[in-house]
């Protein structure tokens, strides 16, 4: 059972999990439900649920696990709209190590990233970009920015909007045309073109790979981060 009280009346369920959702205050569900007194759950039931928790964050990050555990702490990190920011929520875990995370909506969700990343760079001093191939495309004008910033973008390449396959409209018979997008841009040329390091990562090593070479070397790079 995977249930959820919410107030709004809002689609709260982009994964299709839930199996029982309930309309109320979450404080006077919780102040009904102590006063009905139910029952205690068993001995060692909230250290097996953690324990069960952990082992699925480490199973499932993914690329996203491999990105924080390589960020130096204290690391500015701007999140690209769609997919990015709902798997960086989904599997990003716990951790004592401080990071800095910052979003921007912008008019359709994926105008203007890279440009609002690198005006965290110039308030930061560094930061890290984990953006979709489209959100890049959006905005490969703001790769002119990053010149002598100390930034690294990285551009997660599943071939065009994969927010979307989690969507009915995946069913479609025009699906890739009209919702997944899928474009031909280089990312290597986009990043020669503007003076940036570039480096092209196609499983977890080799994106750790990348981006420990990138944090040495300082200045601004693009890691195309090909997924799926």
């Amino acid at each position: 059972m995977h249930a959820l009280v919410e107030p709004w009346p809002r689609w709260t369920d982009p994964m299709h999990r839930l199996t029982h959702v309930l309309r109320a205050n979450p404080l006077a569900f919780c102040r009904a439900l102590l006063a009905v007194a139910p029952d205690p759950s068993p001995d060692g039931w909230n250290a097996a649920f953690a324990a069960r928790e952990a082992t699925a964050s480490r199973v499932d990050a993914g690329h996203i696990g491999v990105l924080i555990d390589e960020l130096p702490a204290n690391t500015a990190v701007f999140v690209g709209n769609s997919l990015a920011i709902r798997q960086l929520d989904s599997h990003s875990g716990s951790s004592d190590k401080p990071l800095l995370f910052h979003g921007n909506r912008g008019a359709s969700g994926i105008d203007g990233n890279i440009s609002t990343a690198m005006g965290i760079a110039a308030v930061h001093g560094r930061v890290v970009a984990l953006l979709g191939d489209l959100t890049c495309q959006h905005d490969l004008g703001g790769l002119a920015l990053a010149q002598g910033c100390d930034a690294v973008i990285v551009a997660v390449n599943n071939g065009g909007g994969g927010i979307f396959d989690h969507l009915p409209q995946a069913a479609l018979p025009e699906f890739a045309q009209g919702w997944r997008t899928p474009q031909r841009t280089s990312f290597r040329n986009a990043a020669l073109t503007f003076g940036l390091a570039y480096a092209k990562a196609d499983g977890n090593d080799s994106f750790r790979t990348a981006l420990r070479e990138a944090f040495l070397a300082g200045g601004s790079s693009l890691i195309e981060l090909a997924v799926g």
